[in-house]
């Protein structure tokens, strides 16, 4: 894969290649391990009021207030949000909780395993090949638009 393939919105590659496997709502995705601060048990989030765009709530994390979001694209909402993981990632300098099912394993992935794509609309992400999946590559900052 070129340099001169990707887009410069779309993080890469993991400096070690490893990434965390999860599932949200049964769709399985990956992030950077960089990306990830920490894994919590999901917990009773504070309301956000009208016009949250997406927020769940606000999680009160030692002190700081982090919006916490459902993963794009992954199946429909349902069921108990407290049996549940929060991520907690960073988005540029601001934390944000991304809400998933599951966290499966930490993986290696090989830099010739990875692909930026086109999705259409001019919008690109990466995906990588684990075994016989395709899985996407998310980004914390895909659920702030």
């Amino acid at each position: 894969m070129q340099h001169e393939d990707l887009a410069a919105d779309v993080p890469v590659c993991a400096s070690d290649g490893h990434y965390l496997h999860a599932t949200a709502r049964g769709t399985p995705l990956l992030l950077r391990i960089e990306d990830v601060a920490e894994v919590l048990p999901a917990m009773r989030l504070g309301d956000v009021g009208a016009g949250a765009d997406g927020c769940l709530g606000m999680l009160n994390l030692r002190g700081e207030m982090i919006p916490v979001f459902e993963v794009p694209g992954s199946g429909a909402s349902g069921g108990d949000p407290l049996s549940r993981l929060i991520l907690v990632s960073r988005s540029g300098p601001d934390p944000v909780g991304l809400l998933v099912d599951d966290v499966l394993d930490v993986v290696q992935v090989p830099p010739d395993q990875l692909a930026v794509r086109s999705l259409g609309r001019g919008r690109k992400a990466l995906f990588a090949r684990l075994g016989e999946l395709v899985l996407p590559v998310m980004s914390p900052g895909v659920v702030l638009g």
